[in-house]
Order: C-alpha cells, then structure tokens, then sequence
C-alpha cells in the first residue's frame, strides 16, 4: 500500500534570481495540475527585496508553492539541506530557479515512482538549453548501463567509461531522491563548500549503496550559461577549488580508497590548477603586474594538493593540456604565455 506521504517535494533555490526565470520555473511544475501530491518550496537565500516579493506574489497565485525566507545569504547548500528539512514528501526533487521541468515529467516521475517500491533514487536524462540549440545530455551509456561507473564520472569525468559532452551524473538535479534514504544515512550538502557542492552530494548519496535507477528520457531543461561562475574572475577561486578537493579528498580515503579513484581525483586537481591559472591569474581583470601574475603561478605549483596529484598522477593517459601543466611547472613564463594564446582564442570563441 503506498504510504500517506507519496508525492515530489520540489526544492528550488533562489538568491537574486530574474522574475521570468522563477516564474518559468515555478509554473513548468504548477502547470500539470492532474497530480495532486506535490509541493514547490522556494528557498529565497535573503535575495534583494525584489525577488522576495515576486517569491511572495507566485506563492498567493499558487496554493501548491510556499515560501521560506532565511534571514541570510547563507548559500545554496544550505537552502537546499533547509528544504529537505521542511519537505512533507517521499520523493525531492532540486530544480535550479533558473531551469524548469519537461511539460510531461509528472507523466514519467509519477509512473516511476509506482513501479519499484525499493529504489532509492532515479537518475534521468536532461535537456542543455544553448542560446542556439538545444542537446539531450544522457548521464550514463545506455548501452551498457554502469553504476559503478557513477562515482569515476563524477571525480573527474573524462576517468570513467562513459564521458557525457556537457554535465556529468554529479549534478543534483534531474534526480529523484527517496527522502528516507538520505535522511537515514544523514547525507547532507556541505555548507563550507561553494565548488562542485552537488558532485560531493551525490559522491556521499552513492557510498550508501542505494538502489538507483536510471531512466533514459528527460525530464529537465538546463540552462546552460557560457559566462558561468567557474569562468569569471574570482580573487578567493584558489580558496573555494582547495576546500572541495579536501573534502572529495576526505570521502576518496573514506569510502573509495582504490587507485582507479585516485588516479581520477589526482586528474581533477589538475584540471582545478589549470583552470586557477587561466580564469583567475591571467584573467584580464587581475590587476597585478605580469610578474606578480608569475609568482602566483609558482606558489601555485608549491600547494601540497597540487604536488602529491604532479608525483602520483598516471601520466600514459593524460591530455597534452596537463602534460604541457607538468612540464612546465619550472617555466612559468612560457606556460603564463601559452595560457594567455588560449584565454585570447576562448573569449573570440565566445564573442
């Protein structure tokens, strides 16, 4: 017999986010009203004063929608931990405030979630919404269904068997979480991490074995943002990148103490050291002289994270990109030169 409380929690963060977003947000699931037993939470992390009453007008248009209002910014981990707390249903669902849902989703989540009573989570495919074009980004080889693959993918996404073009499976949305199992395990987001804090999510989700389906059709839109955070200057991106790999470090030593898992983690702090290099030493709107710009780049080289993955990393395998970032960790002037050649190439891309 299916329990009093089966039914979706849907959990959308907001912090400052445009009207038209939340209102395409709000409604794709507002709008399939043959279901009932659903909810949308708005988690408004102490937006400016506008959001909140636009949050405040789409709650008295909508019964199913209700508000919370943290006193403040206290960042998306903690708006999405606060409305898995204050979710009444079996099932949560994150959706970002700027994304939506698939105009059939209830259809297929609802369907689903009839099906099989003891899985844990579903993991379904996405929509990447580009200014020109729209792709279907599938999160595993439909093919060749692996699920322990999930974890590989997810530490450094071009280590595991199945490489999807755009976002890996770390993602926290376009997913169904049984909200007992995360409670039971206690998997929560990390407050303290501004980086990648859905790939830890779901890293921690997957080490308590849950049983997980994967489901290839979508359900999501994402909407893919070319000016994203990781691309813009940041002068605390050593900061932030440094305290997800302690922790994706910490769980690795924990729950996934294998080579093959090392030798992708190493792979990843690789890949944060270069993008430290290009999208916050030599962004354009660093102010420090090129010289200071060298002398970060070696004391870059001098972080013991960044050191252990140079000595221990695999290199057979590796992309040029990070033999080149290997070679030349005594020449900073010359990598400082390649970078900028490639940061000009990226922006006329983009221009």
């Amino acid at each position: 017999m299916r329990q009093s409380n089966s039914g979706i929690s849907f959990i959308i963060p907001i912090y400052n986010t445009k009207s038209e977003y939340i209102k395409k947000s709000v409604e794709s699931i507002t709008n399939q009203s043959e279901y009932q037993n659903y909810e949308v939470l708005l988690i408004n992390d102490n937006s400016a004063v506008i959001t909140k009453k636009y949050c405040e007008k789409i709650c008295l248009e909508h019964e199913k929608v209700k508000l919370y209002n943290l006193k403040k910014n206290y960042g998306v981990s903690f708006a999405r931990n606060y409305g898995i707390s204050n979710s009444k249903y079996e099932w949560i669902m994150f959706v970002d405030a700027d994304d939506w849902i698939e105009k059939d989703a209830y259809n297929l989540l609802f369907s689903e979630i009839r099906k099989k009573s003891d899985v844990d989570m579903y993991i379904f495919n996405t929509n990447i919404v580009m200014k020109d074009k729209v792709v279907v980004n599938k999160f595993l080889n439909t093919d060749n269904i692996d699920f322990s693959q999930i974890a590989l993918q997810i530490i450094n996404k071009s280590s595991s068997t199945y490489c999807p073009k755009y976002n890996c499976i770390g993602v926290s949305w376009a997913k169904l979480y049984r909200k007992k199992f995360l409670i039971n395990n206690n998997v929560k987001f990390n407050e303290e991490i501004t980086r990648a804090e859905d790939h830890l999510f779901i890293l921690n989700v997957i080490s308590f074995n849950p049983i997980i389906k994967y489901v290839d059709q979508c359900v999501y839109n994402y909407r893919r943002n070319q000016f994203s955070t990781v691309n813009k200057y940041n002068s605390n991106l050593n900061n932030e990148f440094l305290k997800t790999l302690n922790e994706m470090k910490r769980i690795i030593e924990e729950k996934y103490n294998f080579d093959v898992y090392w030798n992708a983690y190493y792979i990843r702090c690789l890949s944060y050291l270069s993008s430290i290099i290009s999208n916050k030493i030599l962004n354009k709107n660093n102010n420090n002289s090129f010289f200071k710009k060298l002398e970060e780049i070696k004391e870059l080289y001098k972080i013991d994270l960044f050191k252990e993955a140079i000595d221990k990393v695999d290199i057979k395998n590796l992309s040029n990109k990070y033999k080149i970032l290997i070679s030349l960790k005594n020449c900073p002037i010359i990598l400082a030169l390649l970078y900028k050649v490639s940061n000009t190439k990226k922006n006329k891309n983009i221009e």
